[in-house]
């Protein structure tokens, strides 16, 4: 995996810090983003830190109104920040306005009008995202051409024995046997997982259960294989995103080969 920071406001992974101070704003217009194939740009932001005044003249009807039933909740200003975060990121690269973003949902087994979301006719197919939120930060994930997940989590207490019947037998017996880390070894299995039924589009059609993602400690851009049954999982790429201490975060895409870009939606880093 190549991991390239020459281009102004590349963020290196190693030097990427999520804290508010970094992630204040949307500002995109100083930035260079050329989207070529075998790129992942990942975008940052902390939700207390866009700019809600935007968020009547840029999100849909149905966005808005899917935002009042939630207002006041800590979901409500994820689902808000996210969709601040989507619009004003993929519009940059369809070079259009940001409330003119056409946004679908489409499930991937029924093609009923439920599942993630997708680009609509309107714009270029061609341009695949994924969306994560987890307390404080928020991240979406742009490829051109080939199918993406992410996924980031906040490190937090929590019985991992409790939580081993929704893993893979293998991976279960993986933490099981682990005498360190094991909330770290689990959230990074899991957030691997989750990126990876991001990619696939599936949501509850793919059990967690069915497909095994490694729970060991990746070296700084090292990749890792998802193994099941399904042949079609042999075509994924899993890396991990290396964060601040307290988050974990992962990268699924369809492809052998991936060059990750990290952005923040305030201040370029490295200026």
């Amino acid at each position: 995996m190549r991991q390239d920071t020459s281009r102004r406001g590349i963020v290196a992974l190693d030097s990427l810090r999520p804290n508010p101070n970094r992630y204040a704003a949307l500002d995109f217009d100083r930035r260079t983003t050329d989207l070529v194939t075998g790129d992942v740009h990942v975008w940052f932001a902390t939700v207390a830190g866009l700019h809600r005044d935007n968020v009547p003249t840029i999100l849909a009807p149905s966005e808005l109104e899917r935002a009042r039933d939630m207002k006041g909740s800590p979901s409500g200003a994820h689902y808000v920040a996210g969709r601040l975060l989507l619009r004003t990121t993929l519009a940059r690269y369809l070079e259009c306005d940001p409330a003119s973003v056409e946004l679908l949902c489409r499930c991937a087994i029924c093609g009923a009008s439920h599942g993630r979301p997708v680009l609509g006719s309107s714009h270029r197919r061609d341009f695949r995202f994924s969306l994560s939120h987890t307390a404080a930060l928020v991240a979406v994930a742009v490829t051109r051409g080939v199918e993406v997940g992410v996924d980031i989590e906040r490190l937090r207490a929590l019985n991992v024995a409790a939580m081993l019947p929704a893993l893979a037998p293998a991976e279960r017996v993986r933490l099981e046997e682990s005498t360190d880390a094991a909330l770290t070894r689990f959230f990074a299995c899991w957030t691997r997982k989750e990126a990876y039924m991001k990619g696939r589009g599936l949501g509850l059609h793919l059990s967690t259960q069915t497909f095994v993602a490694s729970t060991e400690p990746l070296r700084h851009g090292a990749r890792s294989a998802i193994r099941a049954d399904d042949p079609q999982a042999s075509a994924w790429t899993i890396c991990d995103l290396e964060l601040s201490p307290g988050y974990a975060g992962a990268l699924a895409i369809r492809s052998e080969q991936m060059c990750i870009r990290m952005y923040s939606a305030g201040r370029a880093e490295g200026q």
